[in-house]
C-alpha cells in the first residue's frame, strides 16, 4: 500500500473496535481474504500476518517504550523482527489432538466472544466451544488445554524478555501486537497529516500533491518551512 492508501485504510477502518480494525486492515492488504476466513485464523496466524504488514509499513526494527516495573525509569528496547520471531512459526492447522479429544485453537472469532463474558465464563466457552470430546470420553483439564494451544500456535503469546539498565531487573513483556501495530499507525497517520497540513499551509500545494512528493524531499521542504 502507498501512503494515500495507508490513509485510506485508517480512515475507514477508525470506528471499529481494534480486533475488527486488524482483519480490516489485512483484507485491505489482501482483498481476496473474506472476513469470514480472517475471522476463523488462528490469532499466531493472524497476528503473523499483521506483523508481516507491518514490517512491510514501517520496516524490521521494532522499538518498545515502556517502565522498569521495580524502579520506575522509562526505557527504550529494540528488538529485529525476524530475530524475534525466529525458531517459532503460526500453526499450520486450526486443531490438534489432545488426549482423545479434538482441539481448536482460539481465533479473532473467540476473542471478540469471549471480551463480553464475565471472567469466571471465559474457561466454560473454551472449554464448550474449542475441546470435543467423544462421548464416555473425560475432558482434559483447561490448564493442559491451554498449555497445548501455546504450544501448537507460538505466536499467539510474544514475549518480549527485558532487563533495567539501571536496576537490572529483569522481566517479560507481552507483546500484543494488535494494539502495537495500531499504535504505529496512528502515530505514522498523525505524522503525515502534519507534513500535509504544513506543505499545503506552505505552498497551496493538495494532500495529493503533497502524498506524491518522496518522503525524502517532503523531508526537506519540512526543512525549509519549520527552519
Amino acid at each position: 500500500m502507498n501512503e494515500a492508501d495507508v490513509l485510506t485504510c485508517w480512515e475507514q477502518g477508525r470506528d471499529l473496535p481494534m480486533l475488527q480494525r486488524a482483519l480490516w486492515y489485512l483484507q485491505s492488504h489482501d482483498s481476496q481474504q473474506s472476513w469470514e476466513s480472517l475471522l476463523q485464523l488462528p490469532i499466531g496466524e493472524r497476528d503473523r500476518r499483521l506483523f508481516s504488514l507491518r514490517c512491510q509499513l514501517f520496516g524490521s526494527p521494532l522499538h518498545v517504550f515502556t517502565a522498569c516495573p521495580q524502579c520506575q525509569l522509562e526505557l527504550e528496547f529494540s528488538f529485529d523482527s525476524e530475530q524475534l520471531f525466529d525458531n517459532k512459526s503460526a500453526s499450520q492447522s486450526a486443531s490438534f489432538k489432545l488426549a482423545g479429544s479434538q482441539v481448536r485453537l482460539l481465533n479473532t472469532a473467540d476473542q471478540l466472544t469471549i471480551s463480553h463474558l464475565p471472567k469466571d465464563e471465559v474457561q466454560q466457552f473454551i472449554m464448550k466451544n474449542c475441546v470435543q470430546t467423544e462421548q464416555g470420553q473425560d475432558k482434559p483439564e483447561l490448564d493442559g488445554v491451554i498449555e497445548a494451544m501455546l504450544q501448537h500456535d507460538p505466536l499467539a503469546e510474544i514475549l518480549l524478555q527485558l532487563q533495567c539498565d539501571q536496576c537490572r531487573h529483569q522481566w517479560p513483556l507481552l507483546l500484543d501486537v494488535v494494539s502495537f501495530f495500531q499504535q504505529e499507525l496512528d502515530d505514522y497517520v498523525k505524522s503525515l497529516l502534519q507534513q500535509v497540513h504544513i506543505l499545503a499551509s506552505a505552498y497551496g500545494w493538495s494532500e495529493q500533491d503533497v502524498l506524491s512528493l518522496s518522503a525524502e524531499r517532503r523531508h526537506v521542504y519540512m526543512e525549509m518551512v519549520t527552519s
